[in-house]
């Protein structure tokens, strides 16, 4: 992990990645070969990063937030696989995808593998608390997808449709990374549940700024340029554009971004049809409301370098959208 606003737990997040790859680790060289092409592209990191700036928020990092930052990201990684066999996605990270690289089976193998080597790691820690957020997780991740799915076929793009299925499919596990991070310095359950609830937020926050980001080809950092329209999944800037179209023009845009082939050209008749309709606009005002919310309770926290961290990762986020 080499992420520059994470320099606070530097030492942390690599010990935690070294744990990371002992537990992955398997003396059988064919299926440690897929392992190591997942551990080569760990990405930023941010949510086990966040475990850790929650709990040194808190008080202090101890072995319980070093056992949480773990099993959260090893579900992260075994979901972003199976979601890009689902998807037929084939980039990831600027690099072929696990399931472009190997196939769909061996991909949701591997997925499992990941998936299986959490549940064992926390079923071994004998913490409950963890355990059963992580089985809560796999199961709204799970819902999430589904619905993602079944409103594309039936395209029932609406705003609230949009809001629960990222809830499920990316919010709730940012919400466990800032809840259970602050548990892990032991603060009281009444406190615990503020910084759920400010997950949740900052999960919603991250999920839409990554959305906005597929809209505009300069951005590349929070991820692969227009993955999303490419792949036509359901979007808050799409949703958003679609609420300011007449019948005709609903029904035109929706053709043309279901139906479409990926070509520059289409691509780009979408992403001007979306700006020129407000999408982009008023999603970008959603990321800014989110982030508000998200600061004040930061700054309720006195002023350290991991409070500090947390307030430039959302000011990171909101420039590479804006």
């Amino acid at each position: 992990m080499n992420f520059p606003l994470f320099q606070p737990i530097q030492a942390e997040m690599e010990a935690m990645n070294n744990r990371y790859r002992e537990i992955l680790s398997c003396k059988d060289e064919n299926i440690g070969r897929y392992v190591d092409y997942v551990l080569e592209k760990l990405g930023k990191q941010i949510r086990p990063a966040i475990v850790f700036l929650s709990a040194a928020i808190c008080g202090k990092i101890t072995e319980n937030t070093y056992q949480t930052a773990l099993a959260l990201e090893m579900l992260h990684a075994s979901s972003l696989i199976h979601d890009d066999v689902v998807d037929e996605g084939t980039i990831r990270r600027n690099a072929p995808s696990v399931n472009a690289a190997f196939g769909n089976q061996k991909a949701v193998l591997i997925g499992d593998y990941l998936l299986s080597k959490c549940i064992n790691m926390v079923v071994n820690a004998k913490d409950e608390k963890l355990l059963k957020t992580i089985s809560d997780l796999a199961q709204a991740m799970t819902e999430g997808e589904l619905l993602q799915l079944s409103n594309k076929e039936v395209n029932q793009l609406s705003k609230e449709v949009y809001f629960k299925m990222i809830e499920r499919k990316t919010a709730l596990l940012f919400a466990a990374c800032f809840q259970l991070g602050a548990r892990s310095a032991q603060i009281s359950e009444s406190e615990t549940e503020k910084w759920q609830q400010i997950g949740l937020k900052f999960g919603l926050f991250f999920q839409i700024c990554d959305d906005l980001s597929d809209f505009d080809s300069k951005v590349k950092t929070l991820k692969d340029s227009h993955k999303d329209i490419i792949e036509h999944k359901i979007t808050l800037p799409l949703v958003l554009a679609l609420q300011n179209c007449n019948q005709i023009e609903k029904k035109s845009l929706l053709n043309l971004y279901i139906n479409h082939h990926g070509t520059e050209e289409e691509i780009a008749a979408i992403v001007e049809k979306v700006k020129e309709k407000g999408g982009t606009d008023a999603t970008l005002q959603c990321i800014k409301e989110k982030k508000t919310e998200i600061d004040k309770f930061l700054n309720s926290f006195s002023t350290t370098q991991y409070q500090k961290c947390f307030l430039q990762l959302t000011n990171y986020m909101l420039k590479t959208v804006e």
